[in-house]
């Protein structure tokens, strides 16, 4: 019996629950409320914190250091910024705007770069823990 588990694929539950929250926080409807510009580009500042935690978990969970893996999470990834997008126009006081799925692939651009370091930092400290 032990045998068959060991064989059994690992399912990515870390790279599901930051899948989960970036679709989430992505697909939250709006409140509706006029809001003033804003100069600082924060939801721009989310969507690339976002991506950058979906590529850092993804390649640690899914181990995509090959260049093809690499490029094939970048794929994804891309599908997934456009994707979510495009699922924006169905959601009440949410709107679309390429402006964010370029937000959303520089964050996972910016993830695969630091995700070395990152999973080095991760890794020390839940050993400490």
């Amino acid at each position: 019996m032990s045998d068959a588990l060991a064989d059994r694929p690992r399912v990515p539950w870390r790279t599901l629950a930051a899948l989960a929250l970036v679709m989430a926080a992505i697909l939250v409807p709006g409140d509706g409320i006029p809001r003033p510009p804003d100069p600082l580009h924060r939801d721009k500042l989310a969507h690339f914190c976002l991506f950058a935690l979906l590529a850092v978990v993804a390649h640690a969970g899914l181990g995509l250091d090959s260049r093809k893996a690499a490029l094939l999470g970048f794929l994804a990834a891309a599908a997934l910024a456009v994707g979510t997008e495009l699922l924006q126009l169905l959601v009440p006081h949410r709107s679309t705007e390429a402006a964010d799925a370029i937000a959303d692939l520089a964050g996972y651009l910016g993830g695969w770069l630091a995700r070395r370091p990152a999973v080095s930092l991760l890794t020390k400290a839940t050993r400490r823990a």
